[in-house]
């Protein structure tokens, strides 16, 4: 995880339980929670991924949370875009960055 300066920040937003920190780079996004931990990876797929880890996947898959009627965790691979993220733990990987952020 790398530190960005304070001036690259251009915009934060809440989204559900995180704090979504949009920077200078497209292609890097900062997910602030409120007990303080901040992830910020190299890409925004690794940040996305890191996060669910943050939000627990067996949390999202009890609880069956959904974005756009799709579950965001599953213990099987349907094969619409999900990486394997925990043994028998498929995480759905939004395309675009602002569908990412509406799920974290």
């Amino acid at each position: 995880m790398k530190s960005l300066p304070i001036d690259t920040i251009v915009k934060v937003k809440e989204y559900g339980i995180g704090i979504i920190v949009d920077v200078i780079y497209s292609s890097k996004l900062m997910v602030k929670f409120p007990n303080g931990t901040i992830i910020c990876n190299d890409n925004v797929e690794d940040t996305y991924i890191d996060a669910l880890w943050e939000f627990d996947p067996d949390s999202i898959i009890l609880n069956r949370i959904c974005f756009n009627g799709i579950s965001i965790i599953t213990s099987e691979n349907t094969k619409d875009g999900r990486v394997q993220v925990g043994v028998n733990q498929w995480a759905y990987v939004p395309s675009l960055i602002t569908n990412i952020k509406k799920v974290l």
